[in-house]
């Protein structure tokens, strides 16, 4: 009877640390700059989002980004007018990282096109 009761001990502990290896993930903050390949620029606006969900930032005034999120954790950073860049942060620590992406090709022209679609006639009588 002892021996049934110290199973059945071991395993409710068992099943109340099953909830933590969910939290097992350490956060981190992921902070640096983004720049121009060229020019060394500072891109401000530049997004910065995660692969895995739909969290994301966006780099300030000054080209600089921050977020915390758990590791490890594949970044996307994107401008417009430039090719986005992936990189994967599996640091333990706090994480100070510079990125530098590649302006895109250029465009040579652009061509707008309008079309009208012209009002049907519309017959309206009165009565006197």
């Amino acid at each position: 009877m002892r021996f049934k009761t110290n199973i059945q001990l071991v395993v409710l502990l068992l099943i109340q640390l099953i909830p933590l290896t969910g939290f097992s993930q350490d956060k981190i903050r992921i902070s640096g700059f983004v720049r121009d390949t060229l020019t060394r620029e500072l891109l401000i606006g530049a997004n910065i989002n995660q692969k895995e969900s739909r969290a994301g930032t966006s780099a300030d005034n000054n080209g600089y980004f921050s977020m915390v999120t758990e590791t490890p954790v594949s970044l996307t950073f994107s401008y417009v007018g430039y090719i986005s860049k992936t990189v994967i942060v599996d640091s333990p620590r706090d994480t100070l990282i510079q990125v530098s992406l590649e302006p895109g090709k250029a465009l040579n022209e652009v061509v707008i096109s309008a079309t009208r679609t012209p009002k049907p006639n519309v017959a309206s009588l009165s009565i006197r």
